[in-house]
């Protein structure tokens, strides 16, 4: 049966009736629980200020040398301490004590708990990319059997929709997302021991029977920095999931604007700008005004685009992948999606041999894609392909509507 066909019928029956709606209800309450796991970890392995544990009788500045960073700011060494606090001599060593740590913002957390810093803070990267490690294997070793799999029900609302629905439908699972990363920022404020909040998590996300976990390394990059940003952790991490929501909202609307891949380039194109103009903007002037605040609102900024391109993404992989091999298309694209979030935690390592270089690498991401995605045929007049057949019919014509019309405007 051909696609206009099955749109002709939905239409008749019920275009936007019970079966629709239980979709939307389900994918809207999966996808509010999941970023918790892969996320949390901005809270459950926080890295507090901290310093080398004081000796008995000396204080701080009599034990810690003062260190310079980002060649404007004068701290105390987190890594070092004075050989000989008593006398004159500068000499310095590693931590001989252990650390005590700043409690301002964090609790008890995995950092704190087995002093995971200085020499073995590569341990938090790699806790940072477990998760999306194992969600590269699984989805190569899930797809053949997507079904029973959280991605199917991005393939089955666009499947139960008719066109006319299909785009706002999607976009309600994402709301569900960013507002669960917002309730994730407030369980991090009330619970402050990590142990208590990855129960918490974990006794939540063991009610769901199916795993989704798709989002890109610019998309991590900018989820996992956030705790680097100027300020409350806590609002910095809400803010971020907050800037999600405007883009969800205007998805729908915006891809219905014009030409897809022009919106999706141009939504590449305006984060990787904001993510290149961070490493010119200076953690204060000359006369020695502050702007935190400014590159905090570059950063929210570039979370906007990049989740403004999601929409894309989603509708694209949707009605380009034929309905034979839509399944296992998207479980692909899945996959290379999970190595992004692999890879997000070392580039934010990297940082610190690096100057900037998370957003270099993130900024030269976004505007490569921004490009490749113009390659791209726009399927936003088009039905969704049958087979490989109709694919190609979509590649070779900019109009997408082919003369024997198995797939036409609609």
């Amino acid at each position: 049966m051909s696609s206009p066909s099955i749109d002709n019928i939905l239409t008749e029956l019920n275009p936007f009736g019970r079966v629709q709606i239980t979709y939307l209800l389900v994918s809207a309450y999966i996808q509010l629980f999941l970023p918790m796991t892969g996320q949390s970890i901005n809270f459950l392995a926080a890295t507090p200020d901290h310093h080398c544990k004081l000796r008995d009788g000396y204080l701080l500045n009599q034990s810690i040398p003062v260190v310079e960073k980002d060649g404007n700011e004068l701290l105390y060494s987190q890594c070092e301490e004075y050989v000989n606090p008593a006398s004159e001599s500068n000499e310095t060593e590693d931590c001989q004590n252990g650390w005590e740590y700043d409690d301002t913002f964090y609790g008890e957390t995995i950092i704190t708990e087995w002093n995971l810093v200085c020499g073995q803070n590569t341990a938090a990267e790699i806790s940072s990319q477990s998760t999306n490690r194992r969600n590269v294997w699984g989805s190569v070793y899930i797809w053949p059997t997507v079904t029973v799999d959280a991605r199917a029900s991005c393939s089955a609302i666009s499947e139960y929709m008719i066109p006319k629905y299909r785009n706002r439908a999607m976009t309600v699972p994402s709301i569900a997302w960013s507002v669960g990363l917002m309730l994730m920022a407030l369980l991090g404020f009330l619970i402050r021991d990590w142990r208590f909040l990855q129960l918490a998590i974990v006794s939540v996300y063991s009610f769901m029977a199916v795993m989704k976990f798709s989002y890109t390394l610019v998309y991590y990059g900018f989820a996992l920095s956030t705790g680097r940003l100027a300020g409350n952790p806590y609002l910095n991490f809400f803010y971020s999931a907050l800037a999600e929501v405007p883009a969800r909202i205007l998805s729908p609307f915006f891809y219905k604007w014009g030409r897809r891949t022009y919106l999706m380039s141009f939504a590449l194109t305006a984060c990787g700008l904001g993510l290149t103009s961070l490493v010119f903007v200076p953690n204060e002037t000359k006369n020695g005004t502050d702007l935190d605040g400014l590159q905090t609102a570059i950063s929210l900024l570039g979370k906007f685009f990049i989740t403004l391109v999601l929409g894309g993404v989603m509708l694209i992989t949707v009605e380009m992948f034929p309905t034979t091999v839509r399944n296992s298309g998207n479980g692909f694209t899945i996959s290379i999606g999970r190595i992004g979030g692999v890879t997000a935690p070392f580039m934010l390592y990297m940082d610190a041999f690096v100057p900037f270089f998370s957003s270099i690498a993130m900024a030269a991401m976004s505007l490569i894609s921004a490009l490749l995605v113009l390659t791209l045929p726009d399927t936003r007049i088009t039905a969704q392909p049958q087979n490989v057949a109709d694919l190609r019919l979509i590649m070779k014509s900019r109009k997408q509507q082919p003369e024997d019309g198995t797939i036409t405007k609609l």
